[in-house]
Parts: C-alpha cells; structure tokens; sequence
C-alpha cells in the first residue's frame, strides 16, 4: 500500500505533534478521509522524510504524531529546465510532468516567438499557480524534493540567470552535422523552445553561453512534451552512464 505524502512548512515539523489547518487539513479529512491510526508521509521539501499516525480531526484542523524521522538528500543530476511560455494549459503540463522526475528547478521564459502576452500580475499569478502544481506532482510521485518554479524572464535574461552551469539546448540542428559525445555532469540546465522553435539569434546567444545543441529525435515534439522527453533522456544518460551526443 502506497501511504500518502505531503508537503507541510518546516517550522510545522519542529514538535512530536503537528497540527495543520487550512487547505492542508482539507485534503486530509475530505480528500484522503483518513481515521485515526492511519500514517502518512510529511515533508518540508528539504530533505525531511517523517513517518506520522493520524490523531484526530475536525473542521479545518488535524493533529498528527511524528512516529518516525528520516532525513534525505537529493541525489544528482540536479537538473534545471527552461520551459517556454505555451499557449493554453502546455506549460503547466510540461510543468506538471516535470514536478514528478526530480527536476530541481523550472524556469518559464519568454522568447521571441512567444504567442502568449502577460502583464506582471498575471506573470505572478501563473508562477504561483505553477509552483503549487509542481508541489502537488512531486507529492503523487513521493519525492521529498519539490522543483523550485522561478519567475517568468525573458530568454537572455534567463541564460544570464543560469551563469556557468552547463547548457544543453534542443534545437532542429539539421541531420548529418558533426556531433560529439558529452557526458552529463551533476549539475546542468536544458531548455527548449516555444510552438514556433527558437529564433537563429536565440541559438547563437545560448552557443555563445557555452551551450551545446542536442537533436532529440528525427522527428518534430509538441513544445509541451519536448521538455519532458528531454529531461528523460538526461537523467537516463545519467544514471546509465550513456553520453548524449551534441554539437
């Protein structure tokens, strides 16, 4: 049996006995409608990993007793993944698959062939939203770790903000160029281009960073599912020690 897990503050894990309220106790008593003696998984998304039992429970409040305490830490590839601004709900399923591999961070940006167009507050108020469905994912798939989802930026500022660590970008590279193996470090960033790929500029100003291109198959991916292909295929080449080839 798969005991639930969720995501509470880490000040509330400091006692024997914690109490949550709010949205948190919702989903507890209505949701998973659990009774008295039953456990579950509480995490700070830092690494804490505590084993709880049920105690009670009305209206907006429960009270839980830490039973076990474990401490985790993440393990690498410590992935970053620039996701660009879709149409639609794209991005928040790009997000929301991502949020279940272990991603350590997801950075949404704009380029220039982004169709969307947000104003600031609508800007925040997607990152809000995305950040408690990245939560919410990594919860279903029981990792202690939940990807940090950064604000909305602009591509270049965007690569500013990833400095030295290594790139990879997908991009439709054309078949037949030279191309090399690269073993993926632990710590590295991969990003993919909007429904209208990225612009001959754009290409130049990530090589120009250091980045490396990786072709991700023969064929065309939706941008929504091309991030996700693509984080596979790192955190595959990584934990079966295949270099990806890249030019």
């Amino acid at each position: 049996m798969t005991l639930p897990h969720l995501f509470i503050e880490p000040e509330d894990l400091g006692g024997e006995v914690v109490v949550l309220k709010g949205e948190k106790a919702f989903y507890l008593l209505d949701v998973l409608r659990l009774k008295k003696g039953e456990l579950v998984y509480l995490m700070d998304g830092e690494g804490a990993y505590f084993l709880a039992e049920f105690l009670s429970g009305e209206g907006k409040k429960v009270s839980l007793r830490i039973v076990e305490r474990e401490w985790r830490e993440r393990t690498p590839p410590f992935l970053e993944v620039g996701i660009p601004l879709l149409k639609g709900s794209k991005t928040e399923t790009a997000i929301r698959a991502l949020s279940q591999t272990g991603v350590t961070s997801l950075l949404p940006f704009i380029s220039e062939r982004t169709v969307v167009k947000l104003d600031e507050e609508k800007k925040k108020e997607r990152q809000k939203r995305w950040q408690r469905q990245a939560m919410e994912e990594a919860e279903l798939s029981r990792c202690p770790f939940y990807p940090q989802v950064k604000e909305i930026k602009r591509f270049e500022d965007m690569l500013e903000e990833l400095g030295d660590t290594p790139l990879l970008i997908a991009y439709e590279s054309p078949l037949g160029e030279r191309t090399h193996p690269y073993t993926i470090p632990h710590r590295l960033a991969i990003v993919t281009g909007p429904e209208g790929g990225f612009s001959d500029k754009e290409i130049k100003l990530a090589r120009e960073k250091g980045a490396h291109i990786v072709r991700l198959g023969e064929y065309i991916l939706s941008a929504e599912f091309a991030p996700i292909v693509f984080a596979s295929l790192v955190f595959f080449s990584y934990r079966f020690d295949t270099p990806l080839m890249v030019s």
